[in-house]
């Protein structure tokens, strides 16, 4: 097997390597091609994105996974990208992508500008062509990474140096990362050229923003375009907040446009640059318990659970405590759903065997389950103690849960005393029409007098939520969500969500959380199959 290599300045040639998933051994073109289920992927992240989920961005760079694609491996001149090599060819909406990279399982090619919507994907050889493969082209961006799957350190630039360990990037530094996936921008690049310096190719979406450490401090991105002199790459440049944490794997998020957060890739922080140190670990525990109430077509119904997630990473900070203001004005927030990457130092504790007890329920088990997004934050692999109960389990009474201890958490009990339920007295059944220019006014009945009942106004996206928040006390008996809020989502199906939470937080204290933690409580009522016009 045969493998042409071409010599290329840094920074190309740590994207070619992250691009590169692998490599197998020579095999006949007497097969038609084969792409796999699930395997057109952003070359960055190694998954689809965008509003819809299953999108890939025009112009950005994309891989094939499947068989037969080629007997050898060619990595062309990155000056001079083909649309045809070693007789394979790849067409996107019928028009011609140009090759980054080919081998027998592997593509890596630029979608063709022109593209956008639903489009197919054909891989076409001297042994036929593949079945049409159905993708959606918008924009969708992610950050190449050093690791696998499009996770690990960041391809990311400091001011003089790629960013390393060794060569940390200081609080208040210009970062430069790169991704691909941005789309539109102006001007946009012939198919196949690398991007010019005059002028620059600026993307015209929403700049968005880039957020360090899992909640920690965000910084808004201060040039979002083409990078120049490559092919399909993207260029953030954005500062690293002055209160960003140091460490040798600290998480960052981008985000751009309307599609949610990128996979948390890492970069190394130290204050002054040079050699990287990681901040000491602390631990912060949460237990809450949840009724949820749900209403729609074929969906009605009630869960109740507890959970204990006990998270420790370097440098964690105790969150802020929810912050609820009467007569605030509408707000729109966004909950992501993914993807994830594995972050070195976050970790879940053990605290042993957990059980729950309360009012008229059994000491009941609670056992470990995954952790998924948003709660995760997006960090994959990590764990929380979970009961699922009877419906009707979670009411107003006392609650408590006990751990006998394990390897990281010290044996504890804490109790909570969970407050009544309200009862909604508006009509919100399936098919209900919610006008923009009227205010929305959800009426209730009850509920505990230390709560809150935040109204939220759900739109949901391939990869993530976006929803508009009001919040009255509880002894309002209504909220109203001004017509400023209705007009700031788009016309659609929406969910309408109303939380009961105490303002009250019943601190949590157990050995080996340096940190603490609250035990709380919510009731969440969900109705599906609004509208909003």
């Amino acid at each position: 097997m045969r493998t042409k290599v071409v010599t290329r300045n840094k920074l190309s040639h740590l994207i070619g390597i992250a691009c590169v998933l692998f490599a197998c051994p020579a095999i006949g073109l007497c097969q038609a091609p084969v792409i796999y289920p699930g395997g057109l992927v952003s070359a960055a992240t190694f998954t689809t994105g965008g509003l819809t989920g299953d999108g890939i961005a025009p112009g950005s760079i994309a891989t094939l996974l499947g068989a037969n694609f080629a007997t050898d491996i060619y990595i062309p001149d990155p000056l001079l990208f083909p649309t045809q090599l070693g007789g394979t060819s790849v067409t996107v909406g019928g028009i011609a992508a140009y090759f980054i990279y080919l081998s027998p399982n592997q593509i890596n090619f630029q979608m063709p500008w022109e593209v956008s919507g639903p489009t197919e994907v054909v891989v076409t050889t001297p042994g036929g062509s593949s079945a049409p493969y159905r993708i959606t082209a918008e924009d969708a961006f992610g950050v190449f990474a050093q690791g696998t799957a499009g996770c690990g350190a960041a391809a990311a630039l400091n001011p003089a140096s790629i960013n390393s360990p060794s060569n940390s990037i200081s609080p208040g530094g210009l970062l430069s990362l790169y991704g691909t996936g941005l789309f539109p921008l102006v001007p946009v690049p012939p198919d196949g050229m690398p991007a010019p310096s005059l002028p620059l190719g600026a993307y015209t979406g929403a700049p968005g923003s880039t957020t360090f450490d899992v909640n920690g401090p965000s910084s808004v991105n201060i040039w979002v375009g083409a990078a120049p002199g490559l092919v399909g790459v993207n260029q953030i440049n954005v500062w690293v907040p002055q209160d960003a944490r140091e460490g040798c794997a600290v998480p960052l998020l981008v985000s751009t446009g309307a599609n949610g957060y990128s996979k948390p890739v890492t970069i190394s922080i130290h204050r002054g640059g040079g050699f990287c140190s990681d901040s000491p670990e602390a631990g912060y525990g949460q237990i809450e318990w949840v009724k949820t109430v749900t209403q729609g077509a074929g969906t009605t119904g009630e869960t109740d659970a507890v959970t204990i997630s006990l998270q420790a990473s370097p440098g964690k900070q105790k969150p802020s405590a929810p912050a609820f203001v009467k007569d605030a004005p509408p707000t729109i927030l966004h909950q992501n759903f993914g993807p994830e990457c594995p972050v070195p130092g976050y970790r879940s504790l053990d605290a042993g065997a957990i059980t729950v007890h309360g009012p008229g329920l059994a000491a009941t088990p609670a056992l470990p389950a995954g952790l998924g997004p948003p709660e995760s934050g997006q960090v994959a692999g990590l764990l929380e103690y979970r009961a699922d109960l009877a419906s009707g389990a979670i009411q107003a009474g006392s609650y408590s849960v006990a751990a006998t201890g394990g390897a990281d958490v010290g044996a504890f009990l804490s109790d909570v005393r969970i407050g009544a339920g309200i009862n909604i007295t508006t009509p919100l059944v399936p098919g209900t029409v919610l006008d923009r220019q009227v205010p929305f006014v959800v009426n209730w009945t009850g509920g505990d007098a230390t709560a809150w009942v935040t109204l939220k106004l759900v739109v949901h996206y391939g990869t993530y939520d976006e929803y508009c928040v009001v919040a009255a006390p509880v002894s309002d008996g209504s909220v109203i969500m001004s017509p400023s809020g209705l007009s700031a989502l788009p016309a659609g199906p929406v969910d309408i969500e109303l939380d009961l939470e105490s303002v009250k937080r019943k601190p949590l204290t157990a050995p080996g959380l340096s940190l603490g933690g609250e035990h709380t409580w919510k009731y969440v009522y969900t109705f599906e199959g609004v509208t909003l016009n």
